[in-house]
């Protein structure tokens, strides 16, 4: 948001309470950059938004691979035009992905190929974009979080944790993650959010192509970055029981790692990296919240999401043209003061495997 802002020449200040660029939610993100099960059809759309500029960007494109996502049963039975996809063979997933344990028996739902999908490190691409905003003109506060947000007759004040002095602003942009519900409650809107923790495993890095796509089974799913490093997360519902979404212990990882090593034998003995644990950024309904907060138009802006990394482009530029005074109706959708209906009723709140999409719904229900 901080580049889309700086890029249409807006004086931006960026305010972080981490030390570093992407050490929290972000550096637990698996960044997967994919439309895939993403319902109603404007959200998928919003979806392919976000893919096609990480694709064309200039600066986007330098930072993301689209090497493809084989699903290895998929329940979906494919999407149609709307969503390419290719149903593979045995011998051509073995041909695609030679590193694959062999499947004792042919999958339920088959296997497919998603070959416009695609990954990035989120870590790096937000150290790349920050500096590019930087570049650009904006000012980046470390360390301090913001407190207290006033909005005034003429604009923003926020008032900054620590000893640093408060910052001045036509408007600001909320984009706090899972803060997003205290930080809308306290300027008098409700912003409903799951709770929805979830770990990954980070191995050490491990020689290229180890995988050449990005891979989900009915256990686990995984990919590769550019540094070697695999990363793994645990289907919740697939796995053969003892998935801790919460337990980022070191001998929790290290189940994980095995339970992985059940798909690619190449992961046993591996040495475990590190494991994170990120709180997803979750609204209730499974959609976006951006825009304007009702009370405060033109002076205080929401935006929060899941698949924040596929998603931030196109919402970043939507925004931006919104927050500049243009009509964008393709935002209409993801208003901050809709009806958030029942939890978990959203189709994207679906798992790709049969098995887990009643459980899932459950869950969300539950929450």
């Amino acid at each position: 948001m901080a580049l889309e802002l700086a890029r249409n020449g807006v004086p931006v200040t960026v305010v972080d309470r981490a030390d570093r660029p992407g050490t929290v939610s972000t550096a637990a993100s698996w960044a997967w950059l994919n439309a895939n099960r993403k319902e109603p059809v404007h959200y998928r759309e919003l979806n392919l938004m976000g893919m096609d500029i990480w694709k064309t960007d200039p600066l986007l494109s330098q930072l993301a691979d689209f090497n493809g996502c084989i699903v290895l049963d998929d329940a979906t039975g494919g999407q149609g035009e709307a969503y390419p996809s290719d149903p593979l063979t045995q011998d051509q997933l073995t041909a695609a992905e030679p590193g694959l344990a062999p499947l004792a028996a042919p999958p339920a739902h088959g296997t497919r190929i998603y070959r416009q999908e695609g990954l990035c490190d989120p870590v790096q691409a937000t150290e790349a974009i920050l500096a590019e905003a930087e570049r650009l003109g904006a000012r980046v506060i470390f360390g301090q979080s913001a407190d207290y947000v006033h909005v005034e007759g003429g604009g923003v004040r926020l008032t900054l944790s620590g000893e640093a002095e408060a910052v001045e602003a036509d408007a600001v942009v909320l984009a706090g993650g899972v803060d997003a519900r205290t930080l809308a409650a306290g300027l008098g809107t409700e912003v409903p959010m799951l709770h929805r923790p979830g770990i990954l495993v980070h191995t050490a890095p491990m020689p290229p192509g180890t995988l050449k796509h990005i891979v989900v089974a009915p256990s686990c799913y995984m990919l590769q970055r550019r540094d070697g490093v695999v990363v793994i997360g645990e289907d919740q519902n697939g796995s053969a029981g003892g998935a801790r979404a919460d337990d980022a212990s070191a001998d929790n990882g290290q189940r994980v790692l095995s339970v992985a090593a059940r798909v690619l034998p190449a992961l046993a003995g591996t040495e475990l990296g590190r494991v994170t644990l990120g709180m997803r950024p979750y609204p209730a309904d499974g959609l976006p919240v951006v825009g304007w907060l009702p009370r405060h138009e033109g002076k205080a802006y929401l935006m929060v999401s899941h698949s924040g990394v596929t998603l931030a482009p196109a919402i970043a530029r939507l925004a931006t043209k919104q927050i500049l005074g243009q009509e964008v109706p393709a935002l209409a959708h993801y208003a901050t003061d809709r009806d958030f209906g029942t939890q978990g009723d959203n189709p994207y709140d679906l798992q790709f495997h049969g098995s887990g999409e009643q459980a899932m719904k459950r869950e969300a229900t539950a929450n």
